[in-house]
């Protein structure tokens, strides 16, 4: 989830970045998304992180845990795009 814990526990809805599996799939990875090592998510299959499809969806569509993004490389990479989609620059101290 991309939303902060204190929001997801106030309210219905969450934001997610949506994955998509790569698995028998030729599709190339575009510089916009992150490419997930099975391992980061825990299904032992490759994803696509798509940050420029996060969305708000009600907690009640989310069934089941799948997996859980543990590589802090991975979510590093992720919430950059985010602020690069949504043109988010923050600017380096001291400049």
């Amino acid at each position: 989830m991309l939303s902060n814990d204190g929001f997801n526990a106030h309210f219905e809805v969450v934001t997610v970045v949506p994955l998509t599996n790569r698995e028998g799939k030729r599709r190339r990875v575009y510089p916009f998304e992150v490419l997930l090592p099975g391992e980061a998510v825990g299904t032992g299959v490759e994803s696509i992180a798509m940050p420029h499809q996060i969305r708000t969806t009600s907690k009640t569509r989310l069934l089941e845990r799948i997996g859980s993004l543990t590589d802090e490389s991975c979510q590093v990479d992720i919430e950059n795009r985010v602020l690069e989609h949504l043109g988010i620059a923050f600017e380096a101290e001291g400049l």
